[in-house]
């Protein structure tokens, strides 16, 4: 089942407070008309993940830490060693940020001189470094936003690259059928009937900083780069998924479905604000969450550092030190 809507039809409809609770009929018929106005509003989108990631603390933890990029995983999650090959949690000031940008280009080069006669070669110019630096001059675009869209792009070319640990950027697809077909991991060495799907929603870019495909491949084509379709209608955001913007989460079985609901949301769907207002309130500044269970918990769901956002900073925290970084949308 492919739409939203009908999924969210035939599916039971609970949340987690404490213990297992089902949805009243009211709340679940705003929830459904919320959705419905987000979605054409084309700002819904999904994200598939292995069953591997439900723990015996997921449930209770996910609504208030959230989801969040590769990077900023620990090392014991992937039962391999991280390199750092980025650079990613040090300070991202626009006077400091000239190593991270001639870091990313090595990196960058190296990847595409290595792999120069596959498929990702053929479509790289020669000159591809020298192009970046003349296109982010013209534009006049700062090394930190360049670093970020390069990020972007290493990321968005996958596994391949090496780097997929390092990434900052979490995927994220308008489409709920590609959503279902990567939570089906061909990779887990877990194997289960159930099928996990992220529900959220894009709200402000000065919170969610997130970047569609479609800005990257225009920015490759501004350097002459033919790249590949944007088939998944991709959406990448970088560094977290913040619980403010996840609606909750399918659980989808062969024969049935399960719709797990963010329960910070619950307020909103039982107050009296209108659906369309519900809508427009939280784009502009999320479900309010009550997180005074994260700075103790963050960890149980194998993170070791995590991005803090207030009015007038971004910054990773990690191991009780901060660095202030930015936005791709700057």
């Amino acid at each position: 089942m492919n739409n939203i809507i009908d999924l969210l039809k035939n599916s039971k409809i609970y949340f987690y407070e404490n213990r297992k609770q089902i949805l009243e009929s009211e709340q679940i018929n705003k929830l459904i008309n919320v959705i419905e106005l987000l979605n054409k509003k084309r700002k819904i989108v999904y994200r598939g993940f292995s069953y591997e990631n439900i723990t015996n603390d997921f449930w209770r933890y996910i609504f208030v830490v959230g989801e969040k990029g590769h990077h900023f995983r620990n090392e014991t999650y992937f039962h391999r060693e991280r390199k750092g090959y980025f650079n990613y949690d040090n300070n991202h000031e626009l006077s400091d940020n000239e190593n991270n940008y001639e870091n990313v280009k090595d990196i960058l080069k190296n990847f595409l001189y290595k792999n120069s006669n596959e498929r990702i070669g053929d479509r790289i110019p020669d000159d591809i470094i020298e192009s970046i630096e003349k296109y982010r001059k013209n534009n006049n675009i700062s090394k930190r936003k360049i670093y970020y869209m390069i990020l972007s792009w290493l990321h968005n070319i996958g596994a391949k690259t090496g780097y997929k640990l390092d990434s900052p950027y979490v995927s994220t697809t308008q489409s709920l059928k590609t959503a279902i077909d990567f939570a089906n991991d061909r990779h887990s060495k877990m194997k289960s009937e159930k099928r996990y799907v992220y529900v959220c929603f894009l709200g402000s870019e000065n919170i969610l900083d997130y970047f569609e495909t479609s800005k990257l491949n225009k920015f490759l084509a501004d350097i002459d780069i033919n790249w590949y379709d944007n088939i998944h209608t991709e959406i990448m955001i970088k560094d977290a998924i913040f619980p403010q913007f996840l609606i909750g989460i399918f659980e989808i079985g062969e024969s049935d479905s399960n719709f797990i609901l963010n329960n910070h949301f619950l307020k909103l769907l039982s107050s009296n604000i209108n659906v369309e207002k519900l809508a427009e309130l939280i784009i502009k500044f999320g479900i309010p969450i009550n997180q005074s269970e994260f700075d103790d918990n963050y960890k149980k769901l194998g993170y070791s550092m995590y991005v803090e956002v207030d009015a007038n900073t971004r910054k990773i925290v990690k191991n009780g030190k901060e660095y202030v970084i930015g936005t791709i949308n700057e």
